[in-house]
């Protein structure tokens, strides 16, 4: 019964290390992965409303004017939480063949702000006036950019000069693709990116995206207010940092990872106990053998061998045990993930090692005890 404990300590305390080690590497994976698009030394300021939605090119151009400040867009929604989307049909698709395209609508700058690639077409220009969306305009209703995973599911080899129909209800607005931009991840990785569309519509923003240089950012901030208050006095300065609100995102996995190192090491902790008590027991148990051992020439590192391997074998069975389960779970935890890491059998070795080292540590301090132990008062030992 005491064998069964120590392999059910160490199993528990194994996967649970396994399980930490593969959430830590997912969320390294998921912080290091390049989403496509700058999230970095961007300022996010929440627009409540008001007169100065109407027009804010003369805010973007006042902030411009600090060296500091590279770039400046407005829009519907930030990168990082695009999620509205519209039913819409396209030039030569069939009657009834439509998709769901998730749209964002965006200022000029929007793409250069957030460093997103253009790989076909070009992007929306001052030069061009049918790029903004005029909903009374007739055929043509304004210009769109369509990202890669869209043009694939409409199925278009070269979308430049295509037409793109949006539906709400019964009314049509036509859309001319004049861009096509990479795929980049505006949802979490726990989603696949999706068909996507930007169109140009510089007012009413929800959001304003500033990118700032990494110096001297107390001040660039302090600027920044100064030139929210004199443009937009009714409503307060409000502002984070595009990063900080990204990472967020994997709020629940980090819990996760901290609830699950806490559990590991108790775990750990409870089982070196156990094993550190068994250890003590089987020592006294073979204090005369050892006794007898030593005075026909056994050496202490034979001795403190002679009573490790039998605990080493069922620390081993314990991570027999504990691979499979945790392999299991945590590809069951990973499946929640579009964007995953690859199980690698480095973690499983390196939790048993962990695991066998420890363990190999706790019964030591008894095993070199017992075999440094004069051997006279061994043979005495009743």
């Amino acid at each position: 019964f005491r064998n069964i404990l120590v392999v059910l300590q160490f199993s528990i305390a194994i996967a649970l290390i396994i399980s930490t080690l593969s959430i830590n590497n997912q969320l390294e994976y998921m912080r290091n992965k390049p989403l496509g698009f700058q999230k970095n030394q961007i300022v996010a300021i929440p627009v409540s409303g008001g007169e100065f939605c109407e027009d804010i090119e003369p805010f973007k151009q006042s902030l411009l004017k600090n060296s500091n400040i590279r770039a400046v867009t407005g829009s519907r929604l930030l990168p990082s939480r695009i999620g509205m989307y519209n039913n819409i049909t396209w030039e030569g698709a069939a009657q009834d063949e439509s998709l769901e395209l998730i749209f964002n609508r965006v200022d000029y700058d929007f793409l250069d702000t957030y460093e997103i690639e253009i790989v076909n077409g070009r992007d929306f220009s001052h030069e061009y006036s049918f790029d903004v969306v005029d909903e009374q305009r007739e055929n043509i209703t304004g210009a769109v950019l369509l990202n890669e995973e869209a043009v694939r599911s409409i199925g278009w080899d070269n979308p430049i000069g295509k037409k793109v129909v949006q539906m709400f209800g019964d009314e049509r607005y036509y859309f001319n693709v004049i861009g096509v931009i990479k795929d980049f991840h505006f949802r979490s990785l726990h989603e696949k990116i999706k068909p996507l569309s930007l169109f140009l519509k510089p007012n009413y923003p929800r959001y304003i995206s500033i990118k700032i240089e990494p110096t001297d950012i107390q001040s660039t901030i302090a600027h920044i207010q100064a030139t929210w208050r004199q443009f937009n006095p009714e409503f307060p300065f409000e502002y984070y940092f595009l990063d900080e609100s990204f990472d967020r995102t994997y709020q629940s996995e980090e819990k996760l990872q901290t609830l699950f190192s806490s559990f590991s090491l108790l775990s750990l902790f409870i089982s070196c106990l156990g094993l550190f008590g068994l250890a003590a027991f089987a020592a006294e148990q073979r204090t005369q053998e050892i006794g007898v051992r030593k005075v026909l020439g056994a050496s202490v590192s034979e001795l403190v061998l002679l009573l490790s391997k039998e605990f080493t074998k069922w620390v081993i069975l314990a991570n027999v045990i504990a691979w499979p389960i945790a392999y299991f779970a945590m590809n069951q935890w990973l499946q929640d993930f579009a964007y995953r890491i690859n199980t690698t059998w480095s973690v499983f070795v390196l939790s048993g090692v962990a695991a066998l080292a420890i363990a190999l540590i706790t019964v030591s301090v008894h095993a070199i005890r017992a075999a440094m132990a004069n051997p006279v008062q061994s043979l005495r030992y009743e």
